[in-house]
């Protein structure tokens, strides 16, 4: 197999979102560059330059609308959309667009190529309500990490203390039906009126819920040479997920997210 480079990676994940965008404008289907990415294009004008990934994020009645436009659409994808709607979820609660020629390890076990990740965002009530389902969220989580690491166990560096764990936890928990708990956990606000929302099925930046109102204007802003979809108040959205989010961190952790290395297959 022959092993993709950084600069090649972040062309084909520029690439899967241009089919994203094209695919979303062509269903009125509203989005937003997301996390690190809308940070690094409004602080960047592009990548952060030591960020290694993609990230967007729709409003769960978007992201329902997405999975079922993609699922229904006549068109041979040239991308796959890993999902719980699609049927084809490979234990991860939120969605991911996948480049099937491509294909990473971790510990040996075979993970999807490269993506970009697709974020469904859910309705919070209130702080309460935030504390109490990310909370359990966050549980269901360190669940779905023992699940995989029982099947990572026979690594050769793999820790023992992780394989104790793993017998014990991960051996009888499926991550498909964890997935499934989270994602109905995050979505359990669907159908009601509320005046927040949060990046509930994950989480794991933002640093509190937001008014519902980020989410209902959006312009195009400029990423790298080209242009995406983004929430127009930029600023309560990276404030939100960032704090000072001008400041850049300190060196010691201007640091890659993953550190996985993605082959064509």
């Amino acid at each position: 197999m022959v092993e993709i480079k950084s600069e090649e990676l972040r062309q084909l994940q520029m690439e899967i979102l241009d089919y994203v965008d094209d695919f979303c404008r062509k269903h009125n289907i509203k989005y937003t560059i997301s996390g690190g990415t809308l940070l690094g294009a409004v602080r960047h004008g592009g990548y952060i330059p030591w960020d290694d990934d993609i990230d967007i994020q729709m409003l769960r009645s978007e992201y329902i609308r997405f999975a079922q436009s993609w699922k229904g659409c006549n068109d041979n994808h040239p991308y796959e959309f890993i999902s719980i709607e699609t049927g084809n979820s490979l234990g991860y609660p939120f969605g991911k667009v996948s480049n099937p020629k491509t294909v990473t390890y971790v510990d040996g076990v075979e993970r999807t190529g490269v993506f970009i990740d697709v974020f469904p965002v859910d309705k919070v009530a209130d702080m309460e309500d935030f504390e109490k389902r990310h909370k359990k969220i966050r549980r269901l989580y360190f669940r779905q990490m023992l699940s995989f690491a029982w099947k990572r166990r026979k690594s050769g560096n793999y820790p023992l203390w992780k394989k104790i764990c793993a017998f014990f936890v991960g051996s009888w928990q499926s991550r498909e039906k964890l997935a499934v708990r989270i994602n109905d956990l995050a979505a359990k606000k669907e159908n009601m009126d509320c005046p927040l929302v949060f990046e509930m099925i994950a989480g794991a930046i933002c640093k509190t819920p937001m008014p519902i109102q980020v989410f209902e204007s959006y312009t195009d802003r400029k990423f790298e040479d080209r242009t995406y979809m983004a929430v127009s108040d930029f600023d309560t959205y990276l404030t939100k997920t960032f704090g000072d989010y001008m400041t850049l961190p300190p060196e010691e952790k201007r640091i890659a997210h993953h550190e996985n290395t993605y082959y064509w297959k």
